[in-house]
């Protein structure tokens, strides 16, 4: 640590946007683990969190009037942010008997046509239950169903 002290250099914030190496080692990582490689200076955002990121994805896809389906229970930031952007917030039950998956079935017709965003996150917190492939399936085939 003394010898980091010693160097000026590092007597400073990093850049926003992340340092060149950083959003390198980021697209890297996707290439070996999804076989994706993302343009480390125009499709990798460095953020200091998950609450950061949660806000840029609502501020950049939310306009006054669309609808936002969050988990409930959840984590605030996906409703805060849906309000703060205008949207109508949907909240989406999480019940034990269901696993603590959503029912995707129970959301309306109309809700699910509008909703720009459909929060889901697993291992889900604060329930700590688990999806698996066969949820995931039905919901890109629920997702492409609303926007046909």
């Amino acid at each position: 640590m003394q010898l980091a002290v010693e160097q000026p250099e590092l007597h400073k914030y990093p850049p926003y946007q992340g340092t060149s190496q950083l959003r390198s080692a980021a697209s890297d990582f996707f290439d070996r683990r999804f076989g994706l490689r993302p343009d480390p200076d125009r499709q990798v955002l460095v953020t200091l969190g998950s609450k950061e990121a949660m806000a840029h994805l609502a501020l950049a896809f939310v306009d006054p009037g669309d609808v936002v389906i969050v988990p409930d229970p959840g984590y605030p930031v996906y409703a805060t942010w849906a309000k703060y952007c205008g949207a109508q917030v949907y909240r989406m039950p999480l019940r034990r008997e269901n696993g603590f998956l959503p029912d995707l079935d129970a959301i309306p017709a109309e809700i699910a046509r509008r909703a720009k965003l459909l929060w889901v996150n697993y291992p889900n917190n604060p329930t700590a239950a688990l999806a698996t492939g066969d949820f995931y399936d039905r919901l890109a085939a629920f997702a492409l169903h609303q926007s046909s």
